[in-house]
């Protein structure tokens, strides 16, 4: 706590600030030093001023940009990056606050470009809005690297370390917050979460810092150029046990081998002394820490995910251009800047590996779905192997499985379900079955809605040629188009109607179906399926199937554990050497593996299903032959 006279020497101290902000913003000028700060001769100096004159935590001082004066500060920015310092005009948004200055650092002779909040009106010795600070390197030979200080009232130590490391690894621009995190108790409108602030600029869209980094995204972009932002935190000595530094990429994605914050670790783990024991960590090392930055819109944004989306989405992946850096305090003092700036220069940009990712690219924001119909998925991927599972969330909720594993071809169709809500805040997610952590939303939601579809059904199964055992469960799937309510299920046979299966059916495209014993073995049967509000809609086989005696059953099978927990065994006998499909189906009639597809010779056979990958409940797997085919229920229990 300060003493009486400490208040004083304060408050003395920011009252001749003040005046002297007056006295000296009456002819701005292009100098070494700023006018409302003489004694700013180097970057560190300044930017310690302009800390020192932020909106503190529970100021209530800070007031958040509208969203012209976000275009405005983003415009000015590339001007900045087009070398206009000099003949630089500042919008009416900013003019009234902002100062851009043209600065010769005295430590280092470079040239800087700073953009800086110099308006203070009310003459408190704070500044007016707290929006931040830009500072640019025009030199040729700056590295396309931005080094970043989101909270710098809030991680004290990281103003000073952030611009030593700036100007240490000659980096092309350096972007700081202009006020304490928690400056304002009015919560971020982006993330729903009530611990982050208006203020906090890595929780808030709508802040200059964000349009800083939209900023620089547009003009690297527009020179067809790559950088990367570094973003330094401070990390409580509570926050991580046993972590002394935690790097990662805005996910909580394990990087591949030679990654950018895989490089960083290694190199800054070389660099700091043995006597420092410190622990270096990212995603995936022992022990963990969960610091990932998953919820950092700025980590969201230069991870692929778009600007309309970083309220709703967390990125999907890393793309190399974002490294989110936690540091306890002992590792953000000026005895480790050097160790920092080796380990940063020490980077081979040229030798990263291009990590494993996943992007879906329909559908991905405004598109139609019409329930009933056909509608197809598609997405890209880099460096993923085996199977990718395809899910459906409404608004941030999961909705359904679309499918369990299907190849990682980069496209998928299927039928929308009839009973799925109409809405327009749907997402597709694609996600590796083996790597969880690979995934990807669409971009923004899509529609689902009837549409003007013409009504139609197709029996996919039975559809001729298969064979029904007398007392076991079979299956009857089929697509629908436009068709609301329930389907009736019937067995025909010679072509007439012989017996409901199903009055009343969910259609869900599946059903499944014990024979009964007093059914007449034959060959001649078929399957009808038809809408219950329209009889005029409906489908029969394409070919007659047969039912046998169960009696005589020629080929056999069933699995063991049942239910299971997460592999069974499904044993199956064959009377003769022959071709054998064995395939499993969730209950929707999605099939989800194929774990036989070839020639084995008579006798029992035994094949392992692992299902760790997938829900509860019940699962179907059919062993099919030349002419004959089974169905058996297995449950899985987890």
């Amino acid at each position: 706590m300060e003493t009486t006279d400490e208040n004083f020497c304060h408050r003395a101290m920011r009252l001749a600030a003040a005046l002297l902000f007056i006295y000296c913003t009456a002819t701005p000028a292009l100098a070494d030093a700023p006018a409302d700060c003489p004694s700013c001769d180097t970057l560190n100096k300044l930017v310690d001023f302009v800390k020192d004159r932020m909106p503190e935590e529970d100021s209530s001082l800070y007031s958040a940009p509208d969203a012209q004066t976000l275009v405005d500060w983003r415009q000015t920015i590339s001007q900045i990056m087009a070398g206009q310092c000099e003949t630089l005009v500042l919008p009416t948004t900013l003019s009234n606050h902002y100062t851009v200055l043209a600065f010769t650092d005295a430590a280092d002779g470079r040239d800087y470009c700073v953009l800086y909040e110099t308006g203070d009106n009310d003459v408190n010795g704070v500044i007016d809005r707290g929006w931040g600070t830009f500072v640019f390197s025009g030199a040729g030979d700056a590295k396309n690297l931005s080094i970043d200080v989101p909270h710098p009232l809030h991680d004290s130590d990281t103003p000073a370390q952030g611009i030593a490391i700036f100007k240490g690894t000659n980096a092309r621009t350096f972007t700081m917050a202009g006020a304490h995190r928690d400056a304002i108790d009015a919560p971020s409108p982006c993330i729903n979460n009530p611990d982050y602030k208006l203020a906090d600029a890595t929780h808030n869209a709508q802040h200059a810092f964000q349009a800083t980094t939209q900023a620089l995204n547009a003009h690297y972009a527009a020179i067809e150029q790559e950088y990367t932002a570094l973003q330094f935190h401070g990390m409580g000595e509570s926050s991580c046990a046993d972590v002394d530094v935690y790097i990662t990429h805005g996910t909580d994605q394990v990087p591949a081998d030679g990654a950018l914050i895989d490089q960083l670790k290694e190199n800054f783990s070389a660099e700091i002394p043995a006597p420092w024991n410190w622990f270096v960590a990212v995603p995936g090392d022992t022990p963990d820490c969960n610091l990932n930055g998953i919820s950092n819109v700025q980590g969201r944004l230069l991870n692929g995910v778009t600007e309309d989306s970083v309220c709703q989405i967390q990125a999907a992946g890393y793309s190399g251009h974002f490294v989110h850096i936690e540091q306890k305090k002992a590792a953000r003092n000026d005895s480790v800047y050097a160790h920092w700036i080796a380990a940063i220069n020490a980077l081979d940009f040229d030798s990263v590996p291009a990590p494993a990712s996943l992007h879906v690219t329909s559908p991905n924001g405004a598109e139609t779905w019409d329930l009933g119909a056909q509608a197809s998925i598609a997405w890209d991927s880099e460096s993923i192997d085996g199977l990718v599972h395809i899910a459906l969330f409404k608004g941030d909720d999961y909705r359904k499985t679309i499918h369990h594993g299907t190849a990682n071809d980069g496209e998928y169709s299927w039928i929308v379900p009839d009973y799925l809500a109409e809405a327009s805040d749907y997402r597709v997610r694609v996600r590796s079955v083996e790597d969880t952590q690979l995934k990807d939303y669409s971009d923004a939601f899509f529609t689902i809605e009837h549409g003007a579809s013409t009504p139609s059904l197709l029996v996919t199964l039975p559809n001729g040629g298969e064979v029904w055992e007398k007392s076991q469960q079979q299956i009857v799937t089929w697509n629908s188009t436009a068709i609301a309510g329930q389907v009736k299920i019937s067995l025909h046979k010679n072509g007439s109607y012989y017996k409901t299966i199903a009055n009343s059916a969910p259609n869900t495209g599946f059903y499944a179906w014990v024979v009964p014993s007093y059914v007449a073995a034959g060959d001649a049967y078929t399957v009808r399926v038809r809408s219950v509000d329209d009889t005029s809609i409906k489908d029969f086989s394409d070919q007659n199937f047969s039912v046998l005696e169960a009696a005589q059953p020629l080929l056999t099978a069933d699995s063991y554990p049942n239910p299971f927990n997460p592999e069974t065994t499904i044993r199956f006998s064959l009377p003769v050497a022959e071709q054998v499909k064995v395939q499993v189906y969730d209950a929707l009639g999605q099939r989800v593996a194929t774990l036989v597809d070839g020639y084995r010779s008579a006798g029992t056979h035994h094949v392992r299903f692992a299902a760790s990958h997938l829900g509860s409940g019940y699962y179907f797997f059919r062993i099919e032959t030349s002419d004959q085919a089974l169905v058996r229920r297995m449950l899985l229990l987890k």
